[in-house]
């Protein structure tokens, strides 16, 4: 059923993009065929890694999100020839980001691909680890959820009302209480650890691990809190969501869903989640709207946003962040005192002072961040790390031994849920904002099952039968 749904709604979008681009707005040659491949082929992809026997949560968000924001949307927007923000490029700029944004795919499955052929653990299966193994890991769940937990308790006493009344009052109190230094860090740590300390303890406990299920209501209502949407961000609200039920459905076929669920939401009804951002900006009432509407809104302006980069060639004046700066800023952005010396070092804010834009809080594609900061081969080496990376996060057992959800101990997928939900805010940028939010769930998940996977909890395995998928 997924399949199925997943072909319905890639070949339906898809088919309406091309019509769309075949016959609308007039551009060369050249980029019209790129156009139509960008709406078709991540959509192709996607439909492929849900058909596969194994499966990466991660990797087909990657392409979920990519064929929507870098291949939907554009080929809607071209083809009536206007972008969200207005945006007037020529046919040059246009192909340029759509040359960046195919290097970057490229890149992005030459790095999964190569480290899937080096991965010398497939396949795997995995017998019962020893009590001390369970007991470790357990201990080291216990402390990210105290963490995440007090965290998430303290930012919310400073915070007060201001975390239930909507984005604009949310925002204010952010920036009345800058002074206090570390109030950055425990909103970086509350927020961040709501999308993946959860998701942890949830995918632990479905695979075998005795979590308490105190622990796991106590992390999960503190990551709602953290992230619930009367704070006005649909992203981290959404991100909190995919993860929490991508750990619960963790190797099971419904799983599947999410991806194609993901796209009928972001291109229906997505522009009309935002109902409490309370600045007078949002919407008045969620409205479902046909794409070539709702993907020609702001909220689709990644595209437009390359376009923007693409078209400054490099030439960054000398009042703006150096492309050194931009590349630390993502990284000192949550670090009490040092925070200040990076302060508005983001690439989207960037690009629109440069080129002009009246409203410049928008942001960045990972894309422009990439070529903002490189140039081609800045996109070619950060693609090629983010494919790379995204091959290790899945479960890295494929064997019979123990592939009944909730019996086979692996361990080893327990990241895979939470950057699946957070590559939908760390593709969209900036990187100044967001990295962060990846490089701590990372961290955090190696800080979990380090040790875990020794040599006489792993054994040679054959491959999964029909029935096992």
């Amino acid at each position: 059923m997924p399949l199925a749904a997943t072909i319905i709604v890639v070949g339906w979008l898809s088919s309406s993009a091309t019509y769309g681009l075949l016959n609308g707005f007039t551009w060369p040659q050249a980029v019209i065929a790129k156009a139509v491949a960008l709406a078709v082929l991540p959509g192709l992809i996607l439909v492929f890694l849900v058909a596969k026997k194994t499966w990466s949560l991660a990797w087909a968000i990657f392409w979920t999100w990519t064929y929507i924001f870098m291949g939907l949307a554009p080929a809607f927007q071209l083809a009536k020839g206007t972008f969200p923000w207005g945006g007037l490029f020529g046919a040059d700029i246009v192909d340029s980001a759509q040359w960046s944004v195919i290097f970057g795919c490229v890149a992005a499955f030459a790095g999964y691909t190569l480290r899937r052929k080096n991965d010398a653990s497939t396949p795997w299966a995995l017998d019962e680890p020893a009590e001390k193994t369970k007991s470790v890991l357990l201990s080291r769940l216990k402390i990210l959820i105290l963490v995440q937990s007090a965290a998430t308790v303290v930012f919310v006493a400073t915070m007060g009302t201001a975390m239930f009344s909507g984005r604009s009052a949310f925002s204010s109190q952010l920036i009345n209480l800058a002074d206090i230094p570390a109030i950055g860090t425990l909103y970086f740590i509350s927020t961040a650890g709501a999308i993946f300390v959860p998701a942890f303890a949830i995918y632990a406990r479905r695979v075998g691990y005795e979590v308490p299920r105190l622990l796991i209501a106590i992390a999960f209502v503190a990551g709602f809190v953290a992230s619930n949407p009367l704070i006005g961000s649909r992203f981290l609200t959404g991100s909190f969501l995919v993860a929490v039920v991508g750990a619960w459905l963790v190797q099971r076929p419904s799983t599947r869903w999410i991806p194609v669920g993901a796209v009928v939401l972001m291109v229906t009804v997505f522009p009309t989640l935002d109902l409490l951002r309370g600045d007078g900006t949002g919407a008045a009432a969620i409205e479902a709207g046909a794409p070539e509407a709702t993907l020609a809104s702001f909220d689709f302006d990644s595209f437009e946003m390359l376009s923007r980069e693409t078209s400054l060639w490099g030439e960054i004046p000398d009042s703006y962040p150096t492309a050194a700066e931009l590349i630390v800023a993502p990284l000192l952005r949550w670090v009490p005192f040092l925070s200040a010396q990076v302060t508005g070092d983001a690439g989207g804010p960037v690009v629109a002072h440069i080129t002009g834009m009246s409203y410049t809080n928008v942001s960045m594609p990972l894309w422009g961040e990439a070529h903002l900061i490189g140039s081609s081969p800045g996109v070619v080496v950060a693609f090629f790390a983010l494919g790379y990376g995204l091959r290790g996060v899945g479960s890295r057992m494929t064997g019979r031994t123990g592939h009944t959800p909730g019996h086979h101990y692996d361990i080893s997928g327990i990241t895979d849920a939470p950057v699946a939900a957070l590559l939908f805010i760390v593709l969209r940028g900036s990187l100044y904002e967001v990295l962060g939010y990846l490089l701590l769930a990372m961290v955090a998940g190696h800080f979990v099952k380090a040790n875990t996977l020794s040599r006489t909890t792993i054994r040679k395995s054959y491959p999964l039968t029909p029935s096992e998928v």
